[in-house]
């Protein structure tokens, strides 16, 4: 049963190590937004 504890929390830790580089850089990459959002609270 610790082996499968084991395993589950280093799939959760890899999983959440994933998502922080995955939007690391939120505008560029396969996994991006637009930045229209941010631009329109700007002030001009």
């Amino acid at each position: 049963m610790q082996i499968v504890a084991a395993h589950l929390y280093v799939l959760v830790v890899s999983a959440a190590y994933f998502v922080i580089l995955a939007h690391d850089r939120p505008f560029i990459g396969r996994i991006s937004i637009q930045p229209t959002a941010f631009q329109q609270l700007m002030p001009r």
